[in-house]
C-alpha cells in the first residue's frame, strides 16, 4: 500500500476488484477472499505464509488505521 492510503481508498481498490462493499463490511474474510482471482489469492497466501511480511504489513501505519476502523475505534 502506498503512504496515504485511506479505508475509502481500500475500500475502492476491493470494489474494482468486484467485491461488493456488503461483502467487505460483513466482516467474512472468506467471503473477501473467494472474491479475488486465483493470482491475487495466491500473492495473499504467499504473504499470509511468510511471517515478517505479514508483521510488517500489519505493523505499517495505513493497516493499524485500516483495523482500528474495522473494529469501530477511531475514525481520525
Amino acid at each position: 500500500m502506498q503512504k496515504g492510503e485511506n479505508i475509502n481508498d481500500i475500500l475502492a481498490g476491493l470494489q474494482k476488484n468486484g467485491i461488493d462493499e456488503t461483502k467487505i463490511k460483513g466482516g467474512n474474510v472468506d467471503d473477501i477472499i473467494a472474491a479475488l482471482s486465483p493470482e491475487q489469492q495466491s500473492k495473499l497466501n504467499s504473504i499470509l505464509n511468510d511471517k515478517a511480511k505479514t508483521e510488517k504489513i500489519l505493523s505499517s501505519p495505513v493497516a493499524q488505521q485500516l483495523i482500528k476502523q474495522l473494529l469501530g475505534g477511531n475514525n481520525g
